[in-house]
């Protein structure tokens, strides 16, 4: 036989369960997740430049199967930060690929563009490798996938950086002229 003091006692009994049930699952849920996000400027010399050769190397590799057109890809980007998660490392970057072609006596742009990407590294030895590459949505995605793939802040700064140059033009036609200069080509660069 139930008393209407009992039928209260289990009622507080329930919410107390339940509440330290939801307790421990947040608790878990964020002890489980061993997150450190580096910005930029806080990454040891020696592992942003490993890092930063990495990427280059991938998305170079990635659009020369794309940019059919092109005779030779190039790659600049702005690096924002790193995530270590666990085994793999998120690198929050903007990127700007180009494709260059021969014309007559002229080595110049023919196709490329520009997006903030993620990419996913893992360590393998003494090397990283690309685990993941993801770019932004098209259209009326663009801002809101920006915003799933990075963290708030630097989601911001890289919409912010949208369609900017960031030294990054200046930086892959540096290398589109030393390129030049190591096949002992006697084409001129375009403007």
């Amino acid at each position: 036989m139930w008393r209407k003091g009992d039928e209260v006692k289990l009622k507080r009994y329930i919410n107390n369960f339940i509440l330290v049930i939801f307790s421990l699952m947040l608790a878990i849920g964020t002890g489980c997740s061993n997150s450190k996000l580096t910005d930029a400027k806080d990454i040891e010399a020696g592992n942003k430049k490993v890092i930063n050769e990495t990427i280059s190397k991938y998305i170079v590799d990635y659009y020369s199967h794309i940019l059919t057109n092109a005779d030779k890809v190039f790659e600049a980007h702005k690096l924002y930060a790193i995530e270590q998660k666990d085994e793999l490392i998120n690198v929050y970057i903007y990127t700007l690929f180009e494709g260059y072609a021969f014309s007559g006596k002229r080595f110049g742009t023919s196709c490329g563009g520009a997006n903030p990407a993620l990419i996913v590294l893992r360590k393998d030895k003494d090397k990283f490798v690309v685990a993941k590459f993801v770019q932004p949505r098209d259209g009326t995605e663009y801002n809101s996938s920006v915003k799933n793939m990075f963290p708030r802040k630097y989601a911001d700064e890289a919409m912010k950086d949208e369609g900017h140059n960031l030294e990054l033009k200046s930086q892959i036609r540096l290398n589109a002229e030393k390129w030049l200069k190591a096949q002992g080509k006697g084409e001129m660069l375009s403007e």
